[in-house]
């Protein structure tokens, strides 16, 4: 059975715990990794193939306050 290769982009520590479980109880998905924040993400995605990103939209792209600072 093919596994759907999965990543979490989530700052909140609590939230990134319940979405990990939710892909664990799914049998034919499989957490790939989980980030802090969208730079690691994309970091991570340029050279790992990923079939579904779970996304806080209000995650921060960068790990400063503001990428413009």
């Amino acid at each position: 059975m093919r596994m759907y290769q999965v990543i979490i982009v989530e700052d909140d520590p609590m939230v990134a715990e319940i979405d990990k479980q939710y892909v664990e109880h799914n049998s034919k998905m499989a957490i790939a990794g989980i980030f802090q924040n969208g730079q690691e993400a994309l970091d991570f995605v340029r050279t790992h193939p990923v079939d579904l990103i779970m996304l806080d939209y209000y995650c921060l792209l960068y790990t400063s306050p503001s990428p413009r600072d």
